[in-house]
Protein backbone atom coordinates (compact mmCIF):
# COMPACT_ATOMS: atom_id res chain seq x y z
CA UNK A 1 0.00 0.00 0.00
CA UNK A 2 1.64 3.16 -1.21
CA UNK A 3 0.72 6.50 1.52
CA UNK A 4 -0.30 9.18 -0.50
CA UNK A 5 -1.64 12.26 1.13
CA UNK A 6 -4.68 14.29 0.03
CA UNK A 7 -2.34 17.11 -0.92
CA UNK A 8 0.24 14.85 -3.20
CA UNK A 9 -0.91 15.82 -6.73
CA UNK A 10 -1.58 13.73 -9.56
CA UNK A 11 1.72 13.38 -10.88
CA UNK A 12 3.10 12.33 -7.84
CA UNK A 13 -0.04 9.21 -7.38
CA UNK A 14 1.54 8.42 -11.56
CA UNK A 15 4.88 8.53 -10.25
CA UNK A 16 3.78 5.94 -7.70
CA UNK A 17 2.05 3.84 -9.81
CA UNK A 18 4.90 3.80 -12.41
CA UNK A 19 6.97 2.52 -9.58
CA UNK A 20 4.59 -0.18 -8.33
CA UNK A 21 6.60 -3.25 -9.62
CA UNK A 22 3.83 -5.90 -8.56
CA UNK A 23 1.43 -3.52 -10.23
CA UNK A 24 4.21 -3.91 -13.73
CA UNK A 25 4.45 -7.27 -13.51
CA UNK A 26 0.78 -7.60 -13.57
CA UNK A 27 0.65 -5.59 -16.89
CA UNK A 28 3.63 -8.05 -18.75
CA UNK A 29 1.87 -10.87 -18.01
CA UNK A 30 -1.67 -9.48 -19.00
CA UNK A 31 0.22 -8.17 -22.48
CA UNK A 32 2.15 -11.87 -22.47
CA UNK A 33 -1.29 -13.67 -22.43
CA UNK A 34 -2.65 -11.63 -25.17
CA UNK A 35 0.24 -11.92 -27.25
CA UNK A 36 0.26 -15.62 -26.85
CA UNK A 37 -3.56 -15.40 -27.83
CA UNK A 38 -2.52 -13.92 -31.03
CA UNK A 39 -3.67 -10.33 -30.45
CA UNK A 40 -2.31 -6.50 -31.15
CA UNK A 41 -1.47 -5.45 -28.12
CA UNK A 42 -1.80 -1.55 -27.45
CA UNK A 43 -0.61 -0.21 -24.11
CA UNK A 44 -0.55 3.45 -22.95
CA UNK A 45 0.81 5.39 -19.89
CA UNK A 46 1.41 9.17 -19.31
CA UNK A 47 5.44 8.13 -18.40
CA UNK A 48 8.26 7.34 -19.99
CA UNK A 49 9.92 5.64 -17.00
CA UNK A 50 6.67 3.19 -17.13
CA UNK A 51 7.06 2.32 -20.67
CA UNK A 52 11.10 1.77 -19.67
CA UNK A 53 9.31 -0.40 -16.58
CA UNK A 54 7.42 -2.49 -18.53
CA UNK A 55 9.55 -2.79 -21.65
CA UNK A 56 11.90 -3.99 -18.78
CA UNK A 57 9.37 -6.64 -17.64
CA UNK A 58 8.83 -7.89 -20.75
CA UNK A 59 13.06 -8.38 -22.18
CA UNK A 60 13.21 -11.93 -23.82
CA UNK A 61 9.72 -12.14 -24.98
CA UNK A 62 8.57 -12.44 -28.55
CA UNK A 63 7.30 -10.48 -30.63
CA UNK A 64 9.66 -7.79 -28.77
CA UNK A 65 7.76 -4.69 -28.15
CA UNK A 66 7.64 -1.75 -30.37
CA UNK A 67 8.20 1.74 -28.35
CA UNK A 68 6.87 4.91 -28.89
CA UNK A 69 7.19 8.56 -26.77
CA UNK A 70 7.28 11.89 -27.59
CA UNK A 71 11.61 11.80 -27.23
CA UNK A 72 11.94 9.85 -29.94
CA UNK A 73 12.83 12.17 -33.09
CA UNK A 74 10.79 12.26 -36.74
CA UNK A 75 12.96 9.66 -38.32
CA UNK A 76 12.85 7.30 -35.05
CA UNK A 77 9.32 7.72 -34.77
CA UNK A 78 9.20 6.69 -38.87
CA UNK A 79 11.22 4.20 -38.79
CA UNK A 80 9.39 2.54 -35.61
CA UNK A 81 6.20 2.82 -38.04
CA UNK A 82 7.76 1.49 -40.97
CA UNK A 83 8.53 -1.98 -38.74
CA UNK A 84 4.94 -1.76 -37.70
CA UNK A 85 4.44 -1.74 -41.39
CA UNK A 86 6.51 -4.78 -42.36
CA UNK A 87 3.89 -6.98 -39.89
CA UNK A 88 1.78 -8.89 -41.38
CA UNK A 89 -1.30 -8.37 -40.87
CA UNK A 90 -2.44 -11.15 -38.58
CA UNK A 91 0.67 -11.20 -37.11
CA UNK A 92 0.44 -10.16 -33.00
CA UNK A 93 2.36 -6.87 -32.00
CA UNK A 94 3.14 -4.86 -29.07
CA UNK A 95 3.54 -1.18 -29.11
CA UNK A 96 3.89 0.34 -25.49
CA UNK A 97 3.08 3.99 -25.92
CA UNK A 98 2.77 7.35 -24.04
CA UNK A 99 -1.21 8.74 -24.39
CA UNK A 100 -0.18 12.13 -25.05
CA UNK A 101 1.80 10.89 -28.45
CA UNK A 102 -0.70 8.34 -29.11
CA UNK A 103 -3.48 10.74 -28.30
CA UNK A 104 -3.02 13.13 -31.04
CA UNK A 105 -1.44 12.80 -34.54
CA UNK A 106 -0.85 9.20 -34.29
CA UNK A 107 -2.28 7.09 -37.49
CA UNK A 108 -2.54 3.49 -37.87
CA UNK A 109 -4.57 1.53 -40.01
CA UNK A 110 -7.80 1.40 -38.63
CA UNK A 111 -8.48 -2.01 -39.99
CA UNK A 112 -5.99 -3.60 -37.18
CA UNK A 113 -7.75 -3.71 -33.98
CA UNK A 114 -5.93 -3.53 -30.89
CA UNK A 115 -6.46 -4.74 -27.98
CA UNK A 116 -6.16 -2.58 -24.73
CA UNK A 117 -4.94 -5.36 -21.46
CA UNK A 118 -5.54 -3.02 -18.43
CA UNK A 119 -8.35 -1.60 -17.59
CA UNK A 120 -8.28 2.63 -18.70
CA UNK A 121 -9.65 5.56 -17.00
CA UNK A 122 -9.20 9.57 -18.13
CA UNK A 123 -7.87 10.09 -21.13
CA UNK A 124 -7.21 6.64 -22.60
CA UNK A 125 -10.63 5.63 -23.76
CA UNK A 126 -11.56 8.91 -25.09
CA UNK A 127 -8.46 8.62 -27.63
CA UNK A 128 -9.15 4.91 -28.30
CA UNK A 129 -12.83 5.83 -29.21
CA UNK A 130 -11.18 8.77 -31.83
CA UNK A 131 -8.59 5.60 -33.09
CA UNK A 132 -11.40 3.29 -33.70
CA UNK A 133 -13.54 5.85 -35.17
CA UNK A 134 -14.33 4.98 -38.88
CA UNK A 135 -12.61 7.58 -41.05
CA UNK A 136 -14.21 9.91 -43.36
Amino acid sequence: MVDISPEDGIQTIFRHLAQDDARTETIANDIADACEAGRKILVLTERTDHLKAIQAALSGMAPPPFVLHGRMSQKQRAELMAGLDALAHDQPRILLATGKLVGEGFDYPPSIPWYLPCRSHGKAPCNIRRKAAPRA
